[in-house]
């Protein structure tokens, strides 16, 4: 999507231009695998950053059979083309498909392999038997593995005693 906005610019107009739109959907895909998709109520393309700022974002993220294993809610972000980051912030909510949860005032996501990074206020909720409030967390894209960095606060239940 973003390289057909970046190619209806000359070279001497790119750098100055801004695209607004609105219910935007950002896709990226490789040999017809989807593997995240942004929609966005409101966004635009920024031609001398190269990059779409977005705003009210419902998102998921796909594993290699196209199942979602990621959806997230966030009040802004931002994708930049050249490193294909994805910036979220304001109430960031990220939940997995076994239920598991991340809120975080920010998360960066820089590709399909990499870890995906919380950070500020940052709660994990861990199919309610293991709760974890951190300024940091580092997790991958299916939440089965994540470390808490920084100061933190961890409660762990029995199924049976979390209320």
């Amino acid at each position: 999507m973003t390289k057909d906005l970046a190619n209806n610019f000359d070279d001497a107009t790119k750098n100055e231009q801004k695209v607004a739109v609105s219910n935007l959907i950002l896709t990226e895909s490789k040999d017809e695998k989807k593997y995240w998709e942004l929609y966005a109520k409101k966004g635009f393309y920024e031609g001398g950053k190269e990059s779409v700022v977005l705003k009210d974002i419902l998102g998921n993220f796909y594993d290699d059979d196209e199942n979602v294993i990621l959806s997230l809610q966030a009040e802004n972000g931002t994708y930049t083309e050249g490193d294909k980051t994805i910036l979220l912030s304001g109430n960031v909510l990220v939940v997995a498909k076994d239920g598991s949860s991340i809120l975080a005032d920010n998360i960066v996501w820089k590709g399909k392999d990499e870890d995906i990074i919380a950070s500020g206020n940052v709660r994990i909720n861990r199919n309610n038997e293991l709760i974890t409030e951190s300024s940091k967390a580092v997790f991958n894209v299916d939440l089965t593995y994540f470390k808490i960095e920084g100061k933190s606060k961890s409660k762990v239940y029995d199924l049976g005693e979390y209320k």
